[in-house]
């Protein structure tokens, strides 16, 4: 499993405002790519990836939607995918700054 890229910047952003950001990949394996699970590091980090199984070859998206919601300042999350891979978790992140409405 090959990302594109595995850490967003979203900059700068106003408290309580969404950010969502597609994470591409390729299964780089020779069968079947299936993820079991895919989890951010709080409640305020939600993915959304495919169920069913990504050939090889072929490519995926996994949607990330961060809710900036009761934060402020600097923000480092991540988010922790099980698949059939080897090692079998991989993990992506989403960074940013939010900031409070004076």
């Amino acid at each position: 499993m090959s990302f594109d890229e595995e850490l967003f910047d979203f900059g700068v952003v106003s408290q309580g405002e969404k950010v969502e950001h597609d994470y591409s990949f390729t299964n780089t394996g020779e069968s079947d790519l299936v993820i079991a699970s895919a989890k951010g590091s709080c409640g305020c980090t939600v993915p959304d990836w495919p169920k069913r199984p990504i050939g090889p070859g072929e490519k995926g998206v996994i949607k990330v939607k961060f809710d900036s919601y009761g934060k402020s300042g600097k923000q480092h999350k991540k988010v922790t995918i099980v698949a059939n891979t080897q090692p079998s978790t991989n993990v992506i992140a989403i960074t940013g700054e939010v900031v409070s409405p004076e």
